[in-house]
């Protein structure tokens, strides 16, 4: 797990975020029911295409994660998300606060970058501090999507927003 990365000229924002994103699926516990099937793969979507995108595909090829294959996905709208595991929200792009609760009542873990986005609903955010990546978490936000997500993670991260 990634506590904080270094932005540098070897290795960009893109893939260093694509990193944390294909990390974070480690550290959550879904609800019971939550996937399809047996085996079902763990769903990662994001709504850009972009260095992100391209950086989540490579990462993800032929990657498993808790016993399950990883698959990425492009969306045209936060909606069409409901059957993702965690949704991927880059800076510049605001959900609806309908389509935040939708996402959290189907136990989507909603990861974005805007200042403002754990207080829009989003579970955990992308920051770069000091030229480093780092991330917030919302843990009430978490807790109304159903989700768990270990202790270790949430040592690594720069900033724990507790339930009030």
């Amino acid at each position: 797990m990634l506590a904080s990365a270094r932005l540098s000229a070897g290795i960009g924002e893109d893939q260093l975020k694509a990193a944390y994103l294909l990390s974070f699926l480690a550290y959550v516990e879904w609800p019971q029911g939550r996937f399809p099937a047996e085996g079902a793969p763990i769903v990662l979507a994001t709504l850009a295409q972009d260095g992100v995108l391209q950086s989540l595909q490579e990462g993800a090829r032929g990657r498993t994660v808790q016993g399950r294959a990883v698959d990425v996905r492009l969306l045209g709208r936060a909606a069409d998300a409901l059957s993702a595991h965690l949704l991927y929200v880059p800076a510049g792009i605001v959900i609806d606060a309908e389509v935040m609760r939708l996402l959290r009542a189907a136990a989507v873990l909603v990861v974005g970058e805007s200042e403002s986005f754990l207080q829009a609903g989003g579970a955990i955010r992308l920051v770069v501090v000091d030229a480093r990546l780092r991330f917030d978490v919302n843990l009430q936000n978490v807790d109304l999507a159903g989700l768990r997500l270990s202790a270790r993670m949430l040592q690594l991260a720069r900033l724990v927003q507790r339930p009030t």
